[in-house]
Parts: structure tokens; C-alpha cells; sequence
């Protein structure tokens, strides 16, 4: 069986990149795209989901394959998802 690619929240990679939400929105500016801090932020924390553009423009501002973030919509959604297989197994 192949490895997965560990799977980062995006916000915990840009903070450990040493990034700020400004940084990262002069990034995304740079390569053509719209975005603003608090857009990247509710994209950040699962509130809003950003188009398939702006999650690419994201990506590259960080320097990661689109394949290696996920939001904190979709971390919730995995917790939740695993926890009735938890309790079924106890």
C-alpha cells in the first residue's frame, strides 16, 4: 500500500512557514489573484471555502502541493467522522 502525504491545516502550515496573513495575501496579489486578510482568514478556519483558484494561489504563496492542506471544515469533518467507529470499537 502507497503512503499518504501527511495532511496539514492551512493555518498551522502558514504559521509555521513564520507567515503572516499579510505575507500571504502580497503572495497571492503577486501572481494575479484577488484576496483579502479577512477572506484568507475564514478560508483558514473553515468558515468560508475558497474557489479552487484561490486555494492553488494559496498553495503556491505557501510553496505546497494542494494535496497537503486541508481546512479546518474538512478536520472537523474527519473527527467527526471517525468518532462513531471509536465508540463502535470500545
Amino acid at each position: 500500500m502507497t503512503a499518504l502525504p501527511p495532511v496539514i491545516p492551512v493555518r498551522a502550515l502558514r504559521e509555521a512557514l513564520g507567515l503572516t496573513l499579510d505575507d500571504v495575501v502580497a503572495r497571492i496579489k503577486d501572481q494575479g489573484e484577488m484576496a483579502s486578510k479577512s477572506g484568507l482568514s475564514n478560508f483558514e478556519a473553515g468558515v468560508r471555502q475558497a474557489s479552487p483558484r484561490l486555494a492553488l494561489a494559496y498553495c503556491r504563496a505557501l510553496g505546497v502541493d494542494r494535496h497537503h492542506i486541508s481546512q479546518a471544515r474538512e478536520q472537523r469533518a474527519l473527527v467527526a467522522a471517525s468518532t462513531p467507529a471509536l465508540d463502535a470499537a470500545a
